[in-house]
């Protein structure tokens, strides 16, 4: 009974969103389109309109973010336990191994981790108690070494993005000396469990021959071109795979001829929904 929006931009931008993405299941695929749209419009009402609207005060935003924290922390043990006993993707041509958590993508587990870690590094910042701050820190190294177990080129990329940003902005603001010394910790500690073949592989990201960086440019070329192509209303939400079949066949330059995502969130949401979305 007492509940009420709360006054912010973020619940305009919702609603607009959802609105494009709606429109963009009226098509030749609505049965397909549709039923995506429903599953896709509840898991974003459930975890991000109905949190927004109902953790309002300071109390409820640290314990909120103190659940998501112990989260991470439970990911990052799974990632642990993986790699001590050789579960995981392995890549014999390479020799390592790669542990995917409660994935079966070791890149959509490091997403999962990397998400975790600016709210980890705000918690940090936000609790006075002396404890507490250790703990928290040694989540976010946790949770950075979890990272790089799973050899995740992406997630090497969003590592290095939010830790600029969650770290190196913050020195330019406020706690310039306490945000200094926590970074120097992390990374002393950090640096000497990294392997050797880690960087061996995220050297490989300018390599335009390895295929998993190749299907990722095809990804963005084919998805650039949908753009191009329907900027009214999209292609529709949830088809992109099956889009760039139709293109990949169709085209002599691309030469990966399976479905696949844009690998590219804001691409495949601009293709899908377009660019408003």
């Amino acid at each position: 009974r007492d509940f009420s929006f709360v006054k912010a931009p973020q619940n305009i931008f919702f609603i607009v969103f959802l609105v494009l993405a709606f429109i963009s299941t009226l098509n030749q695929y609505f049965d397909f389109c549709f039923g995506y749209y429903v599953e896709f419009a509840t898991k974003v009402f459930v975890l991000y309109f109905a949190i927004a609207n109902l953790i309002k005060s300071r109390k409820q935003i640290i314990f909120f973010s103190s659940f998501l924290v112990a989260i991470g922390l439970i990911l990052s043990l799974i990632g642990i336990y993986q790699y001590v006993h050789h579960i995981g993707v392995v890549y014999r041509d390479e020799g390592i191994l790669r542990v995917s958590g409660l994935s079966e993508d070791p890149n959509l587990f490091a997403m999962a981790l990397v998400t975790i870690i600016p709210v980890s590094i705000g918690l940090f910042f936000a609790v006075s108690n002396k404890l507490r701050k250790v703990i928290v820190l040694s989540i976010v190294f946790l949770l950075t070494v979890t990272t790089i177990l799973t050899y995740s080129r992406a997630g090497f990329l969003q590592l290095s993005i939010v830790l600029f940003f969650s770290l190196g902005l913050r020195m330019l603001r406020k706690n310039k000396f306490l945000t200094l010394i926590s970074a120097l910790l992390v990374i002393l500690m950090i640096l000497p469990l990294v392997p050797e073949k880690y960087w061996h592989r995220m050297r490989t990201m300018t390599n335009f021959r390895d295929p998993a960086i190749g299907k990722r440019i095809s990804g963005w070329t084919v998805g650039t071109e949908m753009i191009m192509e329907n900027p009214i209303r999209g292609v529709g939400l949830g088809i992109f795979r099956y889009k760039y079949c139709q293109h990949a066949l169709t085209s002599p330059d691309i030469p990966y001829k399976l479905p696949l995502d844009a690998h590219n969130t804001y691409i495949q949401t601009a293709a899908e929904i377009v660019i408003a979305g």
